[in-house]
């Protein structure tokens, strides 16, 4: 077991740097490399189902993260956490598992290149059939940050990492494979910066896809689920007919509302915003003010956005205005 515990900084920044390194590997091994290329994990092979008996047992890692972890460089990560070897039996730890209450952050982002590195990467195999999933906890206040592209958390090796989410998530969700859904994420915060998951989502809290500007994607490889505390956030650009989009390749559940952060709105248009293989919905939608209605229309396995009503005149009568001002409302709400 390993425990890193600290109320300080981590400051670094160069390419593939990492700040914080933390293994328990059932075999010999460790970090390793020469200058063409470099090594982490154990020299015993540990695969899926394997009958062989390691030298000994990984015990897992547990990281909590109190302070502020931040690395920048391409293809540097935050924090490298890594379980390689067969779990015993009855053991109640997860390979690795880590609370961040502080905040961790990774990677970089230079124009014309595709963005590397990111927050949290997890490299983890346990033998044991049903065993414990790897369990990033993000605590209320705490801060996990991939954005423009990059890794919130990566997760390679065999088997599942759960991801609880209480404060901020930003970035990608990336598991073993482009069509895995070796994730699962229970949004109780606030998670947006991202285009893909490689899992399932969970909702009670926040989602906007990507930054919310009306022109960017998140694919859901799993199913996306939003109870009726939740909020689904979606950028929208009337004029143009542009509205952000929401893909989910497995089964959508959406309860709570949808918050249109329109930049321009035309009426009669209709915007759609999700896409799923299975759909049920019952969604309301709801503006950044209280100026405009909006309706969520349903058709098939799609959901679209479109303007309701303008309500200067109701507005105005609640908050009261003179003679002036009233002459305008008249003429916003005639328009």
């Amino acid at each position: 077991m390993q425990s890193i515990a600290g109320g300080g900084g981590i400051y670094t920044t160069g390419d593939n740097a990492h700040g914080v390194i933390a293994q328990s590997l059932g075999a010999p091994g460790s970090l390793g490399g020469y200058g063409d290329g470099s090594f982490a994990g154990a020299m015993h092979s540990f695969t899926s189902g394997s009958t062989e008996e390691p030298l000994n047992y990984s015990t897992g890692v547990s990281l909590e993260l109190n302070g502020t972890v931040q690395v920048q460089g391409q293809n540097s990560w935050g924090v490298f956490a890594q379980s390689y070897g067969a779990q015993r039996v009855g053991n109640t730890l997860p390979p690795v598992g880590i609370s961040v209450s502080g905040v961790v952050s990774g990677g970089q982002t230079l124009a014309g290149q595709s963005p590397t590195g990111g927050a949290i990467w997890i490299d983890s195999i346990s033998r044991v059939p049903g065993g414990l999933t790897n369990l990033v906890i993000i605590q209320l206040g705490g801060k996990v940050s991939g954005q423009a592209g990059l890794a919130g958390i990566q997760y390679t090796g065999d088997g599942f990492t759960r991801i609880s989410n209480q404060g901020e998530l930003d970035g990608n969700l990336l598991g073993p494979t482009a069509s895995s859904t070796a994730l699962s994420l229970s949004n109780q915060g606030s998670f947006s910066g991202a285009t893909q998951v490689h899992g399932h989502i969970f909702s009670q809290g926040q989602v906007t896809v990507g930054a919310g500007l009306a022109r960017d994607t998140l694919r859901v490889m799993g199913d996306y689920i939003q109870d009726s505390q939740g909020w689904l956030n979606i950028g929208t650009d009337f004029v143009p007919g542009a509205a952000d989009q929401l893909q989910v390749e497995g089964r959508a559940s959406l309860q709570g509302r949808v918050r249109v952060l329109a930049s321009s709105l035309v009426p009669t248009r209709e915007l759609g915003f999700l896409q799923a293989h299975e759909l049920s919905s019952d969604l309301t939608a709801q503006g950044r003010s209280d100026l405009f209605t909006y309706r969520v229309h349903q058709s098939g396995s799609s959901l679209g956005l479109s303007v309701d009503q303008a309500r200067f005149r109701q507005m105005t009568s609640v908050y009261g205005l003179g003679q002036n001002l009233g002459a305008v409302r008249q003429h916003l709400q005639d328009i």
